[in-house]
């Protein structure tokens, strides 16, 4: 995990990142109060990081001017891979990263991902002038309200833009951005469907929330997953319930409520499993399990974990993206693209129609 680099780890490989594949030379970094802000640290840990990247002679500082990339460095790289900015929700949180499907469709188009935090000053100037020094595209996943003007002004500078999110809750629908976007509601009707279709009809969503937040999702609001799923499920089989519940209510779950099967996020796999299997139940003879996004099958005995997958559709999609705006500079015309999601039916999940 992140958390567990040392601080000024972090800020050297970003300062690296900046410098070698930036694509400008000359480009004076952040100054020393943004990057402490960014990444946490104190300035005594920055300079540090500074220090060893002059003494590299990656970085040289211009007395009373500030610290800039070295110009006599430039030919130690051979190749100078496109830098693509990657920002999530706020832009703030340097823990909070983009999905890791645009990390990865900007690595296999032979670019360099990088993350990009909001300067201090709120003014999307200074966002456009970070940008304009290093990056030749940006994407950014989940934004919210307060950054449109950063995303306005990304837009009236031609500078690439990519704006990822869900179709309900993204403050972009509306505007005329190139956009990759999916739907709560769609990906609720697909889960829904596929619970008919396999005859089970008590299923258990589980989240891991403190509360439920019925912006996010909540079974009785029909624009989010969990409504769509619950409306679907009743359509099709009236005699059908579904709970939807914190992971820490499992154990409660499973002693009052005749599960068929379960859904959760990948990331709640592991703590599933264990649960389980310290009840004595198995996966899938005893219960089914479903997961948005894959999971490692050594959780389930090697089982292969059966899950919704919009992580391969929206991965091709943003290599395409890049490849019309950055590979080859195509601006013309807006890019809009629909992300369906996959359905893997693996092992942890048995259809009851036919037992397979």
């Amino acid at each position: 995990m992140s958390a567990e680099i040392p601080g000024y780890m972090r800020v050297r490989a970003y300062l690296y990142n900046l410098a070698k594949h930036g694509g400008m030379e000359s480009a004076k970094i952040p100054s020393e109060n943004e990057l402490c802000r960014l990444f946490g640290v104190s300035r005594m840990t920055v300079r540090e990081a500074i220090r060893g990247l002059v003494e590299s002679r990656i970085l040289t500082t211009r007395r009373g001017v500030g610290t800039f990339v070295n110009t006599a460095v430039s030919g130690d790289v051979i190749i100078r891979y496109p830098l693509i900015g990657l920002l999530h929700e706020g832009g703030r949180n340097v823990y909070n990263m983009a999905s890791p499907a645009l990390r990865m469709a900007v690595l296999e188009s032979g670019m360099t991902p990088e993350i990009v935090l909001l300067p201090d000053s709120d003014d999307p100037a200074r966002l456009l002038e970070m940008i304009a020094n290093y990056f030749v595209a940006i994407i950014w996943d989940s934004p919210v309200a307060e950054v449109l003007p950063h995303l306005h002004a990304l837009r009236e500078k031609r500078i690439p833009l990519l704006v990822v999110g869900d179709r309900e809750t993204s403050p972009c629908a509306e505007e005329t951005f190139d956009t990759l976007s999916s739907s709560r509601v769609e990906r609720g009707r697909m889960l829904g469907n596929v619970f008919a279709d396999s005859g089970h009809d008590r299923i258990c969503y589980l989240h891991n929330y403190a509360a439920s937040y019925e912006d996010r999702d909540w079974p009785e609001n029909p624009q989010t997953t969990s409504g769509a799923l619950l409306e679907t499920l009743l359509r099709r089989n009236p005699a059908a319930s579904m709970l939807y519940r914190s992971i820490a209510q499992l154990e409660e779950v499973l002693e009052t409520f005749r599960l068929t099967a379960l859904y959760s996020e990948n990331y709640l796999a592991p703590y599933i499993a264990r649960f389980l299997a310290e009840k004595g139940i198995s996966v899938p003879e005893g219960i089914s399990y479903l997961s948005y996004r894959s999971s490692a099958s050594y959780f389930f005995h090697g089982k292969k974990v059966a899950c919704l997958d919009e992580v391969s559709p929206m991965q091709n999609a943003a290599i395409e993206w890049l490849d019309r705006r950055v590979y080859r500079g195509d601006h013309s015309g807006i890019f809009r693209k629909e992300i369906q999601p996959i359905i893997h039916a693996n092992q942890t999940f048995v259809n009851r129609k036919s037992g397979t």
